[in-house]
């Protein structure tokens, strides 16, 4: 897997995703341009029905772009790739297999050996702090639990990029806070890319290195904030003043876009 090296990984240029009706079309994008370096996190937030979720499947190759491009690593995206990594809200589990069957399961689709297989998926589930589940099934496990095996099993993959979808959208605040941080750490020291879809400004704020603020349908990119909070973070972060600037500037702009006035905007924009 990749080391952070701050050149982009992801490149949108001009993307337009327009859905075809009887009498015309429905534009979910519109014009999207978004560059993601290695190494960083990138949160995608707006209203419901702007688009994020499909900007998410245009980047991950599964679904086809009306007009402009997207590649990774240089190369454009045609459909999908094993050096993108889907993580979804859903459990994804399957729940015949072990945990640590389930991990292997995505190297054993794409012919990876038997052998190394079993090597990633066992240093995955190290990693995401689930060793003594190893022979475990997905109806043991809590649902945070459930969904740090579906990250061990894209991060078993290997993949340049991973995508996520709410990945924590079913779990209480709490815990979903707490493992995005887990998950933060994870991309720290394994040195990949994510791209995270979100509808909290809370896990946006607490994750990202970037915040891009999409538009109501047509989605279009309205604002991208670098953070402006120092890392290492922890649920210490949350009662920062840093934190509580940042996320009252997010919680602004999308007021804004909903016509709703906001006083005293503190103004971290990069």
């Amino acid at each position: 897997m990749s080391v952070a090296t701050g050149r982009h990984i992801l490149d949108v240029r001009g993307v337009t995703k327009e859905y075809p009706l009887k009498n015309g079309a429905v534009v979910a994008l519109q014009d999207i341009n978004l560059q993601v370096d290695q190494g960083q996190v990138v949160s995608v937030l707006g209203p419901s029905g702007c688009g994020k979720t499909t900007l998410l499947e245009v980047i991950a190759g599964l679904r086809p772009v009306t007009r402009g491009q997207v590649l990774l690593q240089g190369t454009a995206m045609t459909g999908p790739s094993t050096k993108v990594g889907i993580v979804f809200q859903q459990d994804s589990t399957l729940p015949w297999r072990s945990v640590l069957s389930n991990i292997a399961f995505g190297m054993e689709m794409t012919g990876v050996s038997r052998s190394e297989s079993a090597r990633r998926a066992k240093e995955m589930l190290d990693l995401v702090g689930l060793t003594e589940f190893a022979d475990a099934h997905p109806h043991q496990l809590s649902g945070g639990m459930r969904q740090r095996v579906a990250v061990a099993r894209v991060l078993a993959m290997e993949p340049e990029l991973i995508v996520m979808d709410e990945p924590f959208g079913a779990l209480d605040e709490q815990t979903r806070l707490r493992l995005g941080l887990e998950l933060l750490d994870l991309v720290t020291r394994v040195g990949t890319t994510i791209l995270l879809v979100t509808h909290s400004i809370q896990e946006s704020a607490l994750l990202s290195d970037r915040v891009v603020v999409l538009s109501a349908r047509p989605g279009a990119i309205r604002e991208s904030f670098d953070v402006p909070i120092a890392k290492p973070r922890t649920l210490g972060t949350l009662a920062s003043t840093e934190y509580a600037r940042f996320t009252h500037t997010l919680w602004s702009c999308l007021m804004e876009m909903e016509g709703v006035e906001s006083s005293n905007v503190v103004s971290v924009r990069a």
